[in-house]
């Protein structure tokens, strides 16, 4: 999601809920970083509509406290959750060489059955 799409949709919750709009400069890069970290890997924004759940999130807490501070302490297992997904990525890529590996032997223990391999070696 861009800077410009989450201000949007904050804006636009903002509005229902009869705030004043904030403006594009008001999220810092620094805060954008985080909220793109958070809404990317924490667990809580594996949601359908999670673009709309980490702008609610921001504006909610933004209207008492600093919105950003939800999103500072919720950090530490987004970074977790994306370095259990990075193992989880390799553990699928392991997975996917060794059913590579099975099918291969499959195939040699149906044609050792079939007895293609001996007319191949034969050959």
């Amino acid at each position: 999601m861009m800077k410009s799409e989450f201000v949007e949709r904050v804006n636009a919750i903002r509005e229902k809920r009869g705030y004043k709009p904030i403006a594009f400069e008001d999220v810092t890069p620094e805060d954008y970083q985080i909220i793109e970290f958070v809404y990317m890997y924490h667990p809580a924004f594996d949601v359908p509509d999670a673009k709309t759940a980490i702008a609610e999130v921001y504006t909610i807490m933004r209207s008492c406290v600093n919105g950003m501070a939800i999103l500072r302490w919720m950090l530490p297992d987004a970074k977790k959750a994306e370095q259990i997904e990075a193992r989880r990525a390799e553990l699928r890529s392991q997975i996917a060489a060794l059913n590579k590996e099975m099918t291969a032997l499959n195939s040699q223990m149906s044609a050792l059955k079939d007895g293609t391999a001996n007319d191949k070696a034969a050959s």
